[in-house]
């Protein structure tokens, strides 16, 4: 009996030890809580150079140099084989006046691609900005035949034989005078700050042999125009001044010139076709005896072709001609 009531408790213990183990209600498979994934990362987009380089085109067109330096030298990082992009760079230097620097990158770019002829007029436009302008033309002539070959660079090259060496800018950096025997006589050396002619030097040739003749130091007005030009000899004497004056549109119309005890000497007229091109200027001494004219022609693009000079009885002393 004791037996069978021991039995009889060992199964109730056992149904009430189920029982509380199981006082929680299970939940089915659907009532699970869900396990939140992970999102993605998004990646970083991929910019490219030719992306970069675009920007630092925008850039440079607007005239935000150091903007498209900066587009450009981070197109560089991503590819250092582009030779347009070294270029465009080297145009924003120069255009910052970091000659070296310009150069370095007109120079890369020729070693990238030595069949370039905007590498070899970007190392040319450096040289004549250094007033080196017999290695400028060397450098043209020595390039490769595909290079010379180019309408640009032959244009260029013949330019700068001419006796005229222009900047990217369009400044006139040197501009040679002929005899009319076509006898190289003077030349003449243009510094600038920016695009602004800050004065000259001037040399007399003669068998070859040039000499310093003067220097012109240039003073600008309130109008940002040229006021006065100041003349010095090759040993630095002040040898003369001029003052200009203009008409409504800048265009200068006279210049009085006074000689180195501020005495006036002589004035010159300018006269001008309807688009502003300068077509003569007369020059007289102060007591109005006419010295010296000179002429001008032009293209149909507005540049001038030609020039021809009188002494005031009207004979011809000298010309020249531009090519561009």
């Amino acid at each position: 009996m004791k037996q069978l009531f021991h039995v009889f408790l060992v199964s109730i213990l056992a149904v009430s030890l189920s029982a509380c183990g199981s006082s929680e209600p299970e939940t089915s498979e659907a009532e699970q809580p869900e396990t939140k994934e992970e999102e993605p990362v998004p990646e970083e987009p991929v910019i490219t150079w030719e992306e970069e380089f675009e920007e630092g085109k925008k850039l440079l067109e607007a005239q935000n140099y150091e903007g498209a330096i900066e587009a450009f030298t981070r197109a560089i990082d991503i590819d250092d084989q582009e030779a347009p992009v070294f270029i465009r760079r080297g145009d924003a230097y120069v255009l910052v006046e970091q000659l070296q620097r310009a150069w370095d990158d007109y120079e890369t770019a020729a070693k990238i691609d030595e069949n370039n002829p905007e590498a070899y007029l970007g190392m040319a436009d450096v040289q004549i900005r250094r007033n080196e302008f017999d290695e400028a033309l060397e450098l043209l002539g020595s390039a490769p035949s595909a290079v010379k070959a180019d309408a640009q660079v032959a244009a260029k090259a013949e330019e700068m034989k001419s006796g005229t060496y222009m900047d990217s800018s369009s400044n006139i950096r040197r501009a040679d005078e002929y005899d009319t025997d076509g006898n190289l006589v003077f030349i003449n050396v243009y510094e600038f700050e920016g695009n602004r002619r800050t004065g000259w030097t001037n040399y007399t040739v003669e068998n070859g042999v040039e000499s310093l003749y003067e220097k012109c130091f240039v003073t600008y007005g309130s109008n940002g125009l040229p006021e006065k030009h100041e003349f010095y000899d090759a040993n630095g004497a002040f040898r003369s001044s001029q003052t200009m004056e203009y008409d409504g549109n800048g265009l200068e119309t006279r210049r009085n010139v006074y000689d180195n005890n501020g005495e006036f000497v002589a004035y010159y007229l300018n006269y001008y076709d309807e688009n502003g091109n300068e077509i003569k200027y007369e020059g007289y001494l102060a007591d109005g005896t006419l010295m010296m004219y000179e002429t001008s022609e032009y293209d149909s693009s507005g540049r001038r072709i030609s020039s021809s000079v009188y002494d005031g009885a009207g004979n011809l002393t000298g010309t020249k001609t531009y090519d561009y």
